[in-house]
């Protein structure tokens, strides 16, 4: 199989395999995402790396940054996995993708977007989604509303605190 060819490119290109590209019906741009699967799995609190086993795969549609009048989504091979830990209890869990929040349905650009209106140009984060859903064709889920606004007011906090008089 060839390579396929999206005229731009984001981390979520450049970080995973592209399957396909075609345009929906609905006129949003839909992106075939095939992550590469890790065959180890080491959790933050754990100096030991251990086998992953891929369970199940189920489609996830993403949403991109794109443009009012041209949605970006992804369409992405999202699979689950699990491990055994030394003790023997199994551990379920979702694998990550490069640049996606599997979870939130969005990619880390559009949550960079969101704290960037929301900390560096100081617009209320309800303002902030208006934008996103505007402008770039991204319709957040109704709870992300409150994990921006508790994360943009940890991060606004560290930025003054660090702010030397």
């Amino acid at each position: 199989m060839g390579a396929i060819q999206i005229p731009f490119t984001t981390p979520v290109t450049e970080q995973n395999e592209v399957t396909f590209v075609r345009v929906t019906e609905t006129g949003q741009l839909l992106i075939g995402i095939r992550p590469f699967i890790p065959t180890t799995y080491q959790p933050l609190d754990s100096p030991t790396a251990y086998p992953l086993q891929a369970t199940i795969t189920r489609p996830i549609l993403i949403q991109e940054l794109g443009v009012a009048d041209r949605p970006i989504r992804y369409q992405v091979e999202a699979h689950y996995g699990r491990y055994r830990d030394e003790r023997g209890i199994i551990h379920h869990l979702l694998l990550p993708v490069p640049g996606l929040s599997l979870r939130q349905g969005v990619s880390d650009a559009v949550f960079a977007k969101i704290m960037a209106l929301i900390v560096e140009h100081h617009l209320p984060p309800m303002v902030a989604f208006q934008v996103i859903e505007q402008f770039y064709g991204v319709q957040l889920k109704a709870g992300i509303g409150h994990f921006f606004i508790h994360r943009a007011t940890k991060q606004f906090v560290a930025s003054m605190t660090a702010i030397q008089p």
